[in-house]
C-alpha cells in the first residue's frame, strides 16, 4: 500500500512540475506576442519599401512618358508648319494631297483643345494648338472655321 502511496505522490509532484505556473504562462504569451509583433513590423516595413519603389519607378515612368508627349508634340508641330508651307503643294492640283496631309494634323490639335477645355489655367500649348488649328483651317480654304476659331466658338 506503502508504494502505491508512494507512486500517486511521485505522480502528483511530477504532474505539478510540468504544469506551468501563471507566470511561466504569462512569460511565454509574452514572448510569443513579441514575436508576432516583430514579424508584423516586418511585413509593415516590406509593404512600406515596396510601394515606396512602386511609386519611384510610376513617377520615372511617368517623366519619360511626359517627355516622348512632348517630342512627338514638337514633332507634329514641324511637321505641320513644314506641310502648311511647303511651296509644292500650294497649287490647286495638290489640293486633295494638302488636305490629306493636315486634315489628320487638324484632327490631333483638335483632340488637344478638346482635351484640355476644362483646364483652369489656359497654357501656351493650348493656346499654340488654338492658333494651329486657326492656321490650318485657313490653309485648307475653309475661311468660317477661321473666323469662329478667331471668335473662340468653335
Amino acid at each position: 500500500m506503502r508504494s502505491t502511496r508512494h507512486r500517486r505522490t511521485l505522480h502528483a509532484n511530477s504532474v505539478r512540475r510540468t504544469r506551468p505556473t501563471g507566470s511561466s504562462v504569462d512569460r511565454r504569451a509574452i514572448s510569443l506576442l513579441a514575436v508576432l509583433v516583430s514579424i508584423l513590423i516586418v511585413v509593415l516595413a516590406t509593404v512600406a519599401v515596396a510601394s515606396t519603389i512602386v511609386a519611384v519607378r510610376a513617377a520615372e515612368a511617368r517623366k519619360r512618358a511626359e517627355a516622348q508627349l512632348e517630342t512627338a508634340a514638337e514633332t507634329i508641330d514641324n511637321v505641320t508648319v513644314a506641310v502648311a508651307s511647303t511651296e509644292a503643294l500650294q497649287g490647286f492640283k495638290m489640293r486633295s494631297t494638302r488636305e490629306e496631309l493636315l486634315e489628320p494634323m487638324l484632327a490631333y490639335y483638335q483632340r488637344y483643345v478638346e482635351a484640355h477645355k476644362d483646364d483652369p489655367k489656359p497654357t501656351p500649348e493650348l493656346a499654340a494648338a488654338h492658333y494651329r488649328i486657326a492656321g490650318l483651317h485657313a490653309k485648307l480654304g475653309s475661311i468660317e472655321s477661321v473666323d469662329a476659331m478667331n471668335q473662340g466658338t468653335v
